[in-house]
Order: structure tokens, then sequence, then C-alpha cells
């Protein structure tokens, strides 16, 4: 049995992929395709990681993609095709469908991305991580933790990270690539935090060893800032405060630690992410703030909120723990391909 695992270049893309391809691989062949140089250059000695690298998205990718689609089915002859959302995905579930090869699709947000509005249409198995209700032929199969996630203790974490065990700790970050609005609003931020805060900042590549820099020069001491960080286990079990896009992935960890959180949606991608945080805002599991002009005020308002109560903290945790979009790595398989 062949199955071919269909990406794009976030982390939200290729991370359910490559956990499923972890336990897939011990029963069968599996293949990821990514157009992502980053996910190509850390995986490729683990698994088959297939497609030409693309750096920057072009209109003109769609016409190679879709012929590149087509190209690797008939090479490789997958039993399978399972999309993980996005512009790759839907060349390839189409395809897929048409040449009358098994199909299915994931959506792990609370809204339908574009891609996979319409592949569910196509697509015989459909999964979900939020509860869609859209259909009966969509299963539910939660948000996957990555594989090795660890929780710490919070004082044993820190010690870890050489950050101050006494002070209260925040962690920004903006999803797998970092976002430098995020990284700008949360500058701002920095340079008025008149506490003993402890930080953690997770920059992305573009932007890291520019705030490496600034961190040296401002702080000094009782930080740690990363382009890039394996362990996440580490960093949630330090942090008392989260500040972070709401991508599926970041949430699925949010809820699982139990983290008091501010979110701002990256606005872009069909509006997804705004859907996502909104759906813990209602549930009063986190706060929103829309990114724009008034962003920077918003964030210091609540961000101070949350630094000065400690039972408001605390009421974010319970409400936390009355929601549930996470699942264990296996736990997540076995919902897919439990009987395979």
């Amino acid at each position: 049995m062949k199955i071919l695992l269909v990406t794009e270049y976030s982390g939200g893309h290729f991370f359910p992929a490559y956990i499923l391809a972890h336990y897939l691989g011990r029963i069968c062949q599996v293949y990821i395709f990514t157009p992502s140089s980053f996910f190509h250059n850390k995986f490729k000695k683990k698994y088959k990681i297939i497609g030409k690298v693309h750096e920057r998205r072009k209109k003109t990718d769609l016409f190679y993609h879709f012929f590149e689609s087509l190209k690797v089915i008939l090479e490789i002859k997958p039993t399978l095709v399972f999309g993980f959302g996005g512009r790759c995905s839907f060349f390839f579930v189409f395809w897929a469908s048409l040449l009358g090869i098994d199909t299915a699709i994931y959506e792990p947000n609370a809204k339908w991305g574009r891609s996979n509005q319409i592949l569910r249409f196509l697509a015989e198995k459909i999964y979900s991580g939020f509860d869609l209700n859209s259909s009966k032929k969509i299963k539910k199969v939660g948000i996957p933790l990555p594989i090795n996630l660890k929780k710490y203790g919070q004082r044993e974490a820190k010690e870890k990270l050489g950050l101050k065990t006494s002070s209260l700790c925040v962690l920004c970050m903006g999803g797998s690539q970092g976002s430098s609005f995020i990284n700008q609003v949360f500058k701002r931020l920095v340079e008025k935090i008149k506490n003993d805060i402890g930080i953690i900042h997770l920059t992305g590549r573009r932007d890291y060893y520019s705030f490496l820099d600034f961190y040296d020069k401002i702080i000094k001491r009782n930080y740690f800032v990363k382009d890039f960080f394996e362990d996440m286990g580490l960093l949630y079990s330090a942090a008392d405060i989260v500040i972070s896009r709401a991508g599926a992935l970041s949430l699925a960890e949010i809820n699982y630690f139990k983290l008091p959180s501010i979110l701002i949606p990256y606005p872009g991608a069909g509006g997804h992410q705004w859907s996502n945080a909104e759906y813990f805002a209602r549930m009063k599991a986190a706060y929103l703030v829309p990114q724009g002009k008034n962003t920077f005020v918003e964030l210091e308002k609540l961000f101070t909120k949350l630094v000065e109560s400690k039972e408001l903290r605390e009421t974010l945790r319970r409400n936390l723990a009355r929601i549930r979009i996470y699942e264990e790595s296996y736990n997540f398989f076995n919902n897919i391909f439990g009987n395979l």
C-alpha cells in the first residue's frame, strides 16, 4: 500500500501529515509532498519528502502544480491521496478523484479552508479538527499534538531556559514561520514593560538576528529567543501567558497546556485563523485582538490585565479546561487509520 500525503508551506499543513507518516511508515510506503525547502531539508533523512521547492508563491505556480501533481501521481501510483489543505492538495485530490484513486482530506480549522471547501465535495473521506457540524460524512478526529510533546514542572522549565524562576513569563510566537507583524508589536510591548517579566520569543528565521541583538541591548538577561525550537513543551511549561497567532496546531497546544492567551489571528488565508480565535474567545478561553493599527493599544491593555490579575489568568485556565480540540498523536492516527 502506498499513501501520498500532500502538504503546503506552513506547519499547520505539514505537521498533521508528518505525525501520520510517523505511524504509517511502520506498515506501508509513505510519501510526503511539500513545496517548502524548510521541511525538505529538515525531514528528508527520515521520510520520502517529494516535490519541487518553491521559495515564494507565484501565480504561475498554479500551472506548474497542476501538471506536477498529475506527474507525481502517475509515477508513484498511490493507493490513497490524502490532502491537508492548500493549493497543492487541491490539484492532487482533484487528479486522484478523476483517476479513481482513493482520496481523503483533513481540515484542522474552525472554518473550511478555500481548497478544502471545494474538495469536500470530491473527497471520499473527510476529517476535521473542530466540530464542523456540516455533514455526516465528516469525522472529527481532533488536532494532533507533537509526538514527543512533554510537560515539565514550571520551575524546571525556567531553569533549563535560563530564566528567573520567580518571574512571570510570557511566550510570544507567530506560528511555524514567524510573524514580522507580531514581532514588531511585541517589541514595542517589551520596550514598555516595567515589571521583571521573563520573555520567551520565537521570531521565525527572518527576524531572528535583529531580535537577538535587540534583547541583548535592552534586557541583557531573563529572556530566551530562538527562530525555531523543537521542544515546545519546555517553552509552554515555562510560560504563564502566551501571545500568538491562531493557527489550529498552536491553539491545540495552548488548550493542552491551559495557558491564558492573547490571540492575534493572521488576517489572510480565507480568515480561518479568525474563526479559530473567535471560537476560543466565545468560550472565554482566550482574548482576541485583530491585526490592525490599534493592535498595540489593545494588546498592551490586555497584557497588563493578565500580568496584574492572577484570578483572571486562573479563570482563563478553567475555561480552557472545559474545551478540548487537541488529540494525542497516536490517537489522532488511530482515529483515521485504526482499521488499516
